[in-house]
């Protein structure tokens, strides 16, 4: 079991031994399901990083972000 630290934006940095195990490269969407006080992270679905991705294009359209980088970061 690995320990994460939230920084100050509520993010967190998975080890590499964990992104490996996933098979995720960075830019890689996951889906997070909370059961009780455990949080499961597994890699998202084609069709749930689709909607990801329309959900940026339209707040792009609305100028409220440049890139998906920018909306990643935020």
């Amino acid at each position: 079991m690995a320990t994460l630290r939230i920084d100050s934006r509520g993010r967190i940095v998975l080890p590499r031994h964990i992104r490996d195990s996933l098979g995720v490269e960075p830019g890689a969407c996951l889906s997070a399901e909370v059961e009780g006080t455990t949080v499961r992270l597994a890699p998202a679905p084609v069709e749930e990083v689709s909607d990801y991705v329309r959900h940026v294009l339209d707040e792009m359209r609305r100028g409220n972000t440049t890139s998906l980088r920018d909306f990643a970061a935020a």
